[in-house]
């Protein structure tokens, strides 16, 4: 018989009072480019996308940054659903004029939040754009290097 080997336990339970006010204020915090309307409604103890507050808080930060980098100040929530991993699952896309910028699921429990995570899958999403694009300069920087890599060695290897 194998044996089930659980390589982390973490709680995912919030340890906050209303779990309401966790989910509107994280969709707050999406639709103003501010992560830090988030930060006081979580506890060191919550875990959210596999991260700790600081990490997760740190990344939502990282993203909502990349995307005031392009010169958007806001983004509009529009539902949608997930066509990735959570098949069918309700998936909150933060829009701006030019599209979905990025989108969370909020898993739920009873009404409470048991976790925030990033979604890729999900219906509105450009699937030719990057997924997580943090960096922008870098990441095109980094294709064109390796665009110039390999049409050279095509080059080398026709001539």
């Amino acid at each position: 018989m194998a044996e089930v080997i659980r390589l982390k336990a973490v709680s995912r339970k919030c340890n906050i009072r209303n779990e309401h006010d966790v989910k509107q204020k994280f969709i707050q915090a999406c639709e103003n480019l501010d992560a830090a309307v988030f930060e006081p409604l979580i506890s060191k103890q919550d875990y959210f996308e596999d991260l700790d507050k600081y990490r997760f808080l740190e990344k939502l930060k990282n993203i909502v940054n990349t995307v005031k980098l392009k010169g958007i100040m806001e983004t509009k929530l529009v539902m949608s659903t997930c066509s990735g991993c959570e098949i069918g699952h309700n998936v909150h896309e933060f829009h701006s004029d030019n599209g979905v910028e990025f989108a969370y699921m909020i898993m739920e429990k009873n009404g409470a939040v048991t976790d925030i995570f990033r979604c890729g899958s999900s219906l509105g999403m450009d699937k030719s754009k990057p997924y997580e694009p943090l960096d922008r300069e870098f990441y095109n920087s980094f294709k064109k290097f390796l665009d110039n890599k390999f049409s050279s060695k095509r080059s080398s290897d026709n001539g």
